[in-house]
C-alpha cells in the first residue's frame, strides 16, 4: 500500500505558543477530487513512548486513506521530533491538536480551488457538497478529541488574527503542501484563498480514557478563555470502540458512559466493544478486529 500513498513529512507552530509540531499528511496518490474529506488522529501519551508511529494510530490511518480521507497524524509537543514536554494540564496539547486542524482546513481550503477547467466547472456547476472533517485519537489522543472546543470555535479559532506569524505560517505550509499535490496528481494549479465552507464533523475514539486515569493524564481547570462549548458527541457521528478487557478503564465504566451518551434524544454516538480486546489491541484477532470495525462504520456512514 505505501507505493499507493503519498505522504508529506514537515513542522509547523503551534498556535499555543509557537513551539514546533512534527506532522505527516498522506493520501492516496490516485486520490479524486469531489468531496473533500480530511481527518486528524492522535497517539497516546507521550511519557509512554506514544507517537504518530503507534501500530493502532497506522491501524486507523490506513482504513481513513482507503475510504478516501485525507489524513493528518501529527506527535503531541514532547513526541517524536515535536518540541517542547506534555504538559500536567492537557491545555497546550488542546490547542496543538487545534493547530493540526487549522492545518487540515487550510490544506482542503487550497485543495478545494484546484481546477483543470475553470470554465466548464462552470459550466457544468453542481450541488457542492460541505467538505468531511473526522477528529480522533487513541487513548490519551481520544481524551484530547473530546476535550476540544465545538466545532464552530475551532473553524473560528483557524481565522482569528489573521495577521499572527504563527497563522500566516501554517496557512503557507498548508498551501504549499496542496500545490504538490496537485502537480503530482496532474490536477491543475491552486486557486485564491478563500474560506473553507462549514464542514461536516465525525469522530472517533479508540479505547477512550475515563476517570481517574484520565484525571492523571491531565488536569483541565476549565476550557481556557473565551471558550464557550466543548465537542457535543451525540451530536456528531460518533464512534467509540474499546475492548471489554481495557486495563486502563473498566469495561462497567466504558459501557455506562458509552450507553448514556448512545441513550441521549437524537443522538447519533454509537460504540463497539471487542470481546476480548484489551487497550493496546495486541490481543489474537484484536487489531483485524479493530481495522474492521472502523471500516464498517465509516462505509455505513459515508454521506
Amino acid at each position: 500500500m505505501a507505493k499507493d500513498i503519498f505522504t508529506h513529512n514537515f513542522t509547523f507552530p503551534s498556535l499555543y505558543d509557537g513551539l514546533e509540531l512534527e506532522c505527516r499528511l498522506q493520501l492516496h496518490r490516485q486520490h479524486k477530487n469531489g468531496q473533500s474529506k480530511g481527518a486528524v488522529f492522535a497517539h497516546p501519551y507521550a511519557p509512554l513512548g506514544g507517537t504518530f508511529d503507534d501500530g493502532v494510530v497506522k491501524t486507523v490511518t490506513r482504513e481513513l486513506l482507503n475510504q478516501g480521507y485525507i489524513v493528518t497524524t501529527f506527535n503531541f509537543r514532547g513526541a517524536g521530533r515535536s518540541k517542547g514536554k506534555t504538559s500536567w494540564t492537557g491545555s497546550a496539547e488542546r490547542a496543538d491538536y487545534m493547530s493540526v486542524v487549522c492545518f487540515l482546513v487550510f490544506y482542503l481550503q487550497s485543495s478545494e480551488l484546484i481546477s483543470t477547467a475553470p470554465q466548464q466547472a462552470k459550466d457544468n456547476a453542481v450541488e457542492e457538497q460541505p467538505p468531511m472533517l473526522l477528529l480522533g485519537g487513541y487513548s490519551y489522543g481520544s481524551l484530547i478529541t473530546t476535550r476540544l472546543p465545538s466545532m464552530t470555535e475551532i473553524i473560528s479559532s483557524c481565522y482569528e488574527d489573521n495577521k499572527s506569524s504563527m497563522r500566516v505560517e501554517i496557512q503557507r505550509i498548508a498551501r504549499e503542501a496542496a500545490s504538490k499535490d496537485c502537480l503530482i496528481r496532474n490536477e491543475g494549479t491552486l486557486g485564491d484563498h478563500r474560506r473553507l465552507s462549514p464542514p461536516t464533523l465525525r469522530v472517533l475514539l479508540v479505547s477512550p480514557l475515563l476517570p481517574p486515569v484520565s484525571s492523571l493524564a491531565v488536569c483541565f481547570s476549565g476550557f481556557g478563555p473565551g471558550s464557550s462549548a466543548k465537542l457535543d458527541l451525540a451530536e456528531h457521528d460518533t464512534l467509540a470502540i474499546y475492548g471489554d478487557a481495557d486495563v486502563f478503564t473498566s469495561q462497567a465504566k466504558l459501557q455506562k458512559w458509552a450507553s448514556k451518551l448512545h441513550e441521549q434524544e437524537a443522538s447519533r454516538f454509537s460504540f463497539k466493544e471487542v470481546k476480548n480486546a484489551g487497550h493496546f489491541w495486541v490481543e489474537e484477532g484484536a487489531s483485524e478486529q479493530l481495522r474492521r470495525a472502523v471500516r464498517d462504520w465509516l462505509e455505513t456512514n459515508l454521506l
